[in-house]
């Protein structure tokens, strides 16, 4: 086993050691530590954000500032023996007095490389920290956010993204909308993404979305297509937030289907409201492992260092 593996099971046995104290009324003082130790890390990262902010307006920030840090534990299992465990640190800097003028945003949830598929299940795979300005517009029924920035690496990677994204009703029982996405980075040239969507209220419990993507790839030369049908339970404090069928295929040697998938996805707070444990089960069906079911399990423990509700 490899080291970082043990050092990231190593750290989640420690996380939950506290917690299962806690559940015993054992330990609270060492909870109560640690809710300390984290309430001070995120008054630390808010008043940088605030400082930042105050410092570029030119005006005092406002006292909502929604910055944060996100410490995940991941582990991967597969029926194929596959299993990875990794550890992502993502965050996000808000300046919210420059939303008139320009915004600088550190965003380490940018996925631009990621397939479809991988991005519609939300993997985190190729995710990468892009640092720049945003500039957002919006137009009548139409929003525009303009981004240039970098990659904070060496060699620097330059960016360019444009978003754009305009929605309504279509009639009273469906929302819809279009989302267009192109992006630039030096080193791998140009992509671009488009989403349709359609979304209705089934009942009191339940939301359906339908959407239809499409993505193109320069450095890969690859168009994917894929077809999305995901159900959104909206029952207040139901932990069990979406369950998802999807089709994707590609250009590739020539156009077809790849993969076929259903998942699911579950979250539970596990203390107060900044520890969650995730868990999304999925089956895929791959071309290349002729149509055989391969189920995976994706476990994962969110530390949020933000500012709360």
């Amino acid at each position: 086993m490899k080291l970082d593996r043990i050092v990231t099971i190593g750290s989640v046995l420690l996380l939950f050691t506290p917690l299962s104290l806690l559940a015993n009324d054992k330990d609270k003082g060492l909870m109560d530590s640690a809710q300390k130790m984290r309430d001070g890390l995120v008054q630390n990262w808010l008043d940088t954000s605030r400082y930042i902010d105050t410092w570029l307006s030119g005006e005092e920030s406002a006292s909502d500032n929604r910055s944060r840090v996100n410490i995940s534990f991941e582990q991967f299992i597969a029926k194929s023996g596959e299993w990875e465990t990794d550890v992502n640190i993502r965050a996000k800097l808000d300046i919210p007095n420059t939303k008139r003028k320009l915004k600088l945003f550190i965003d380490s949830d940018t996925n631009d490389k990621s397939s479809l598929e991988d991005k519609k299940l939300d993997t985190k795979e190729d995710t990468f920290t892009t640092v720049g300005i945003e500039q957002a517009r919006n137009l009548k029924n139409v929003q525009f956010k303009t981004q240039i920035g970098a990659k904070p690496r060496y060699p620097i990677d330059p960016f360019a993204r444009v978003k754009a994204e305009v929605s309504g009703n279509l009639n009273d029982m469906w929302f819809n909308g279009f989302k267009q996405k192109i992006w630039y980075f030096h080193q791998d040239g140009w992509g671009e993404s488009s989403e349709y969507f359609l979304q209705t209220q089934l009942n009191q419990s339940y939301q359906l979305r339908i959407s239809t993507e499409a993505q193109y790839q320069k450095q890969d030369g690859d168009f994917e297509l894929g077809q999305f049908f995901t159900l959104y339970e909206s029952i207040p404090d139901s932990h069990w937030h979406s369950f998802t069928f999807g089709v994707t295929g590609s250009n590739k040697p020539n156009p077809r289907v790849n993969t076929y998938f259903l998942a699911a996805n579950y979250r539970q707070p596990i203390f107060k409201d900044w520890i969650f444990l995730t868990i999304d089960p999925r089956v895929r069906f791959l071309r290349e492992d002729s149509w055989k079911p391969n189920p995976e399990l994706e476990l994962r423990i969110d530390i949020l260092f933000q500012q709360s509700d």
